[in-house]
């Protein structure tokens, strides 16, 4: 540190006038001007470095020593003064700051005769006799240290030199382990074909235990406990298994590109198409199974499978858990993996819901109409009429309960904000209302016993005023003009349900009054 030299300079500059200090510059510029006219900043450094060293050469080029007594101006001179102000100051700090050329552990002490041995070094310029003085006194009072006298005139250097470090000292360790560990494949170096084996795939690896067995050491991995649960659920799932050559390999398959299928892709002009729904699901099915019986696979991924079968079952499947939880790469693999298996059984799910649905749907569809052609269904306009047209803005169903009590269930009421359909669709609405009764529900067990006796009886005569309303308000001209309404419905699903639905109530109308 001679930051000492800066002041001396400023000092020359500041005695110099204008003319002296920018004149011979200007001149030595205006001389080398094939040097910075090039714009090269190769050419141009050099050639003002040589002005500068011209100019203050006598500061630049005096000894370490002259420095020195330039810092410690205290020592006036004299160097045994100007020798202890070095090894106080200079040498002392120097020791302190040095250290081994590798990060240690600040936990181990470095200076613990018992475990290491030091062999340190001073660097002295041999053009100032007075740091040599500095650097003999300084190693007297420190054993460990050799002074060399070196031709490097500017500067003083202290080297301390360790033996006996144990590789655990070394703060950089796990660092480079964390590292390492994060490659995509750790433990490469391990690898080296033998030729053992029919196809020469067994290699020093599958011989070597891992260095330490992640549950040696279970404090290291907190997450221990989720990683063994994930291996155990690819166990139950298959993914984790023996191949055909009876070895234990994780399966990873293709990427997984399924259809997002909805019920709007199997309704076509108002008719489910049974054919089409029936074909993607026994589709579906035969992917998942192919997936849990491994076809294709697109890679295996060997598992250690070795240990003593001697020591039981218990010890290999150890082995394997310890080999998993090493490697970040094969729990990536297995959670994708999981997650395909995940997503096709949701599909399958979807579908098997959409297919529930539609066995419930079409019988509730008929019985509904059924129920609304019998009467049973009270419908009223806004004034509490009678009313099975567009007009109706109230339906419910009127019986007896379980106490003997006289009682409603309300299945749509114009202007209800849980009923969003009440308002230009009240029959549809009222459907939906009796499709989300549960079938063990009081009221609809009612439902469906009174209709059975309907069904069973002639054809009351209030049925035939409901009758003639609704045939006259509800017909195939009728669908037609009701476009306007559903363009107001915010999906195309929607539309097409609605649609669906009220094209079935003419079908079923026309079908109930026919005289066949």
């Amino acid at each position: 540190d001679f930051q000492a030299l800066r002041p001396h300079l400023d000092e020359i500059i500041d005695d110099l006038d204008e003319n002296a200090l920018v004149t011979p510059f200007m001149t030595h510029i205006l001389n080398g001007y094939d040097q910075w006219q090039s714009d090269d900043d190769g050419k141009i450094g050099p050639y003002i470095s040589r002005y500068m060293e011209q100019t203050f050469g006598s500061a630049v080029n005096r000894s370490l020593q002259d420095h020195l007594f330039d810092r410690y101006p205290d020592a006036g001179g004299n160097p045994y003064l100007l020798s202890e102000a070095v090894e106080r100051d200079i040498l002392s700090r120097l020791h302190q700051d040095a250290f081994p050329m590798f990060l240690c552990n600040p936990a181990f002490d470095l200076s613990d005769p018992t475990v290491t041995y030091e062999q340190s070094q001073i660097l002295s310029p041999s053009t100032a006799p007075a740091v040599q003085s500095a650097a003999s006194a300084f190693r007297q009072a420190n054993s460990a240290y050799v002074v060399y006298q070196t031709r490097y005139h500017n500067r003083i250097s202290v080297i301390r030199c360790f033996s006996g470090v144990p590789l655990y000292a070394c703060g950089a360790l796990w660092m480079w382990k964390h590292a390492y560990d994060n490659m995509d494949e750790p433990y490469i170096h391990l690898y080296a074909h033998t030729g053992r084996g029919m196809d020469g795939s067994r290699d020093w690896y599958t011989f070597l235990p891992d260095p330490v067995p992640v549950s040696c050491t279970p404090h290291r991995s907190p997450d221990q406990e989720a990683l063994l649960d994930l291996y155990r659920r690819g166990e139950e799932a298959g993914i984790i298994g023996t191949n055909h050559r009876d070895s234990l390999v994780l399966f990873e398959t293709p990427p997984l590109v399924l259809p997002d299928y909805g019920p709007e892709d199997f309704w076509k002009d108002h008719v489910f198409q049974f054919v089409p729904f029936d074909a993607a699901r026994t589709a579906l099915r035969q992917r998942l199974n192919d997936f849990c019986s491994h076809i294709p696979v697109q890679e295996e991924h060997p598992l250690k499978d070795d240990g003593d079968r001697r020591l039981g079952n218990a010890v290999v499947a150890q082995v394997r858990q310890d080999h998993f939880l090493r490697f970040p790469v094969l729990q990536q693999i297995l959670r994708e993996e999981l997650e395909k298996l995940r997503t096709l059984q949701e599909a399958l799910q979807r579908l098997d819901a959409i297919g529930e649905e539609l066995s419930r749907y079409r019988p509730d569809l008929e019985d509904f109409f059924d129920m609304l052609f019998y009467g049973m269904l009270d419908c009223t306009d806004s004034m509490g009429q009678p009313a099975y047209n567009a007009k109706t803005s109230r339906i419910l169903f009127r019986y007896t309960n379980q106490d003997g009590l006289p009682d409603c269930q309300l299945l749509t009421r114009e202007g209800d904000p849980d009923l969003p359909y009440s308002r230009f669709f009240p029959f549809y609405q009222a459907f939906l209302s009796y499709h989300a009764l549960p079938e063990a529900s009081p009221v609809r067990q009612e439902m469906q016993f009174l209709l059975q006796q309907r069904r069973a009886a002639p054809l009351p005569p209030e049925s035939t005023p409901i009758l003639s309303q609704l045939k006259e308000a509800w017909n195939p001209q009728s669908i037609q003009t009701m476009g306007y309404l559903l363009c107001d419905l915010p999906t195309p699903q929607e539309r097409e349900d609605v649609r669906y639905f009220y094209t079935q109530l003419v079908e079923h109308l026309q079908t109930f009054t026919s005289p066949c």
